[in-house]
């Protein structure tokens, strides 16, 4: 992938002048060649099935303002591992292991200030080392039940702290890698039908994270522990008319140097098919009470006083109506976009 930014930040006095010190010029590209080779083989009711990938990594990220070049080349290992027990069609049992590599992109890499407010703004570092996941996972299903659980450590893990300068107001977001961070999740996930007009379906979650996070002086490694439903209830309606509500809510989240509050939102569809099913209409209502918004609080309160909120406007109708005009016997090429892929602007 090839991305590349000229920034140019222009003041003056009934004039446009160049101002030097808040203009960019930024090229990054990435070349990455990757093999990989599969294996299966299925004993019985067992089924092994293992990978290895090799990703070769070239990058050149040149801070032309700031006359420095980095330039990377890295190979990386990627096994994977799972074992699949049947013990018959609706029951089964997956244990896997995987490793996994996430790079920095270009926002994180580009040492330009983005501004979100005249004080306020986020700097690129383009110094980050991607980070590697170890992943072991084991899940047990059951018709349409499932439960999974996982956990791994993820090393050099990319992450952004604030820095505050007393005397001009500034605030600023640096980039950075922190040594780990460990986590562990579970989840369970189930349908019920009350009655045959009545569906539901939910998840719900409990999670962990542990991260090491060094700032200014002091070693933070707190212990989080999240939870997380979210379900939808449907409900066949007379006149085939289907109404659905989808609700979510997040709690007892943070990292290692914020507290996020609780967040949650409401959804509610109507839809109805006419014409004997050819013509569907689908009324939508997003985020009902408008509480979809996040909000951080700095832990440290003796350090800076900072706290962060973003509200993502979804509250929001939508209507939707689709035609179908007759069975056809085309079939659409399926296109899938590979992680290297949707790293290109």
């Amino acid at each position: 992938t090839t991305q590349r930014i000229i920034t140019q930040i222009i003041f003056g006095g009934g004039k446009f002048d160049l101002d030097s010190g808040r203009t960019n010029s930024f090229f990054y590209d990435e070349y990455i060649t990757a093999g990989y080779a599969s294996y299966e083989r299925k004993f019985n009711k067992l089924t092994l099935r293992a990978g290895l990938r090799a990703e070769h990594t070239h990058s050149i990220a040149n801070a032309v303002t700031l006359k420095e070049v980095t330039d990377r080349n890295y190979l990386t290992w990627l096994p994977s591992l799972s074992f699949t027990y049947a013990f018959n069609e609706d029951k089964q049992l997956l244990l896997s292991y995987s490793r996994r590599i996430t790079r920095p992109n270009f926002t994180q890499l580009n040492p330009f200030r983005f501004y979100l407010s005249p004080l306020n703004y986020v700097v690129g570092n383009p110094y980050l080392q991607p980070s590697t996941t170890h992943t072991l996972n084991i899940s047990y299903t059951q018709k349409a039940f499932t439960v999974a659980v996982s956990a791994g450590r993820e090393t050099d893990p990319m992450t952004r702290y604030p820095e505050y300068d007393p005397v001009t107001n500034f605030l600023e977001y640096l980039g950075t890698n922190l040594p780990y961070n460990d986590f562990a999740s579970i989840e369970i996930s189930f349908p019920l039908t009350i009655t045959k007009w009545w569906r539901m379906s939910h998840t719900i979650g409990g999670y962990y994270l542990k991260e090491l996070t060094p700032y200014h002086g002091v070693n933070y490694a707190i212990p989080i522990k999240r939870h997380m439903v979210n379900g939808s209830q449907v409900f066949t309606l007379p006149k085939a008319f289907t109404f659905d509500i989808y609700y979510s809510y997040r709690y007892n989240q943070g990292s290692g140097l914020y507290i996020i509050r609780p967040i949650g939102n409401v959804d509610l569809g109507l839809q109805k098919t006419w014409l004997n099913g050819a013509l569907n209409t689908k009324l939508n209502f997003y985020d009902v009470f408008n509480t979809y918004e996040v909000y951080y609080i700095f832990r440290e309160q003796r350090i800076i006083n900072n706290r962060l909120k973003h509200w993502f406007g979804n509250r929001r109708l939508a209507l939707t109506l689709s035609y179908n005009f007759g069975r056809s016997t085309h079939t659409a090429k399926q296109s899938s976009r590979n992680e290297e892929e949707n790293r290109a602007l």
